[in-house]
């Protein structure tokens, strides 16, 4: 993570299939501490198919959270694949203020693209993205983690 850490995580709820949901927290290189949620599967993930999903919620001030996004991730574990959920700065639990440019948020999907690639360590990660969430993959400074783009 650029000038950033992360809390050590919380294990949370699981999945009727034995997946499993876990907090942490990923602090950005400007300071902002945003809430993440990473939910596994119940087995362990094969390296042949070891893609982690990194998925961006709608841009905050129109009301983005990654609540929005739950199902969809608990439904990526029940199929064997790690996802990963988070607050951009000012949603949920995230600090931080959103901004009118988009250019903060980011910087958030910079920091949690290189926390999943760092610490979990998958063979590629994953970007998805919907309404403002899916212009961020386009984003130069999101080349440098490895990423591979689906847009929605």
């Amino acid at each position: 993570i650029e000038a950033g850490s992360s809390s050590a995580p919380r294990s949370g709820l699981a999945g009727a299939d034995g997946s499993r949901m876990e907090w942490t927290t990923v602090e950005t290189a400007d300071g902002a501490k945003l809430s993440v949620r990473l939910f596994k599967p119940a087995a362990p993930v094969e390296d042949a198919e070891d893609v982690a999903v990194v998925l961006v919620h709608p841009y905050t001030i129109l009301g983005g959270v990654q609540g929005l996004l739950r199902g969809m991730a608990q439904g990526l574990a029940e199929r064997g694949h790690r996802a990963v959920t988070f607050d951009m700065r000012g949603a949920g639990r995230s600090t931080g203020r959103a901004s009118l440019t988009g250019s903060s948020e980011v910087r958030d999907v910079v920091a949690v693209c290189r926390w999943v690639a760092d610490t979990l360590k998958p063979r590629a990660v994953l970007l998805v993205g919907s309404s403002a969430g899916r212009l961020t993959p386009t984003i130069p400074s999101i080349l440098s983690v490895r990423v591979r783009f689906a847009l929605l």
